[in-house]
């Protein structure tokens, strides 16, 4: 079952929302689903390692965002920076260490 929803479930459309600072994602199936951009890890490789990318994008360069022709990937063209939608959709915005260092952040908040 699990491999017929994911051939029949695609992304069909993206953009970023700069009021808000959002990256939506819209599906076949007219599921819209949206994550703050600034809570997605992006990595630059400098210098032999991979580094967070400093300083974060600008609203210009989120606006050049585009699925990749298999549904699979969603890529901020201007600044190289690409995420698989499936993992988005379960939540994973980065690396273990990323999303523990936002859950961190987030209850230190509350």
């Amino acid at each position: 079952m699990k491999n017929v929803i994911a051939a029949t479930i695609k992304a069909v459309r993206t953009r970023f929302i700069a009021e808000t600072r959002q990256l939506e994602i819209v599906f076949n199936n007219g599921a819209e689903y949206r994550w703050p951009v600034d809570a997605l890890e992006m990595l630059v490789f400098r210098d032999g390692e991979w580094l967070n990318l400093q300083p974060r994008p600008s609203d210009d360069q989120l606006r050049d965002v585009e699925i990749w022709p298999d549904g699979e990937i969603v890529e901020f063209s201007q600044i190289s920076q690409g995420f698989e939608i499936a993992e988005l959709v379960r939540g994973k915005l980065g690396s273990e260490a990323w999303m523990r260092a936002l859950l961190a952040k987030r209850e230190s908040a509350t």
